[in-house]
């Protein structure tokens, strides 16, 4: 998750907006990079809960 937006969204937008319009990007790049460990969670949750079994049963 924090691969494509460190390599490509960080450097490409840097490249595109004004000087003076880095610090909202640099607010929502951290909004975003501070949900990913929320999204990881809550996926983690719907898998558990699915019901959903791979490679059999859970122990």
């Amino acid at each position: 998750m924090m691969g494509p937006t460190i390599v490509f969204s960080i450097p490409v937008a840097l490249g595109i907006i004004e000087p003076s319009d880095r610090r909202y990007l640099a607010l929502g790049v951290l909004a975003g990079i501070v949900t990913i460990p929320i999204g990881c969670i809550a996926g983690g949750l719907v898998a558990m809960y699915s019901g959903v079994q791979i490679n059999g049963p859970a122990c």
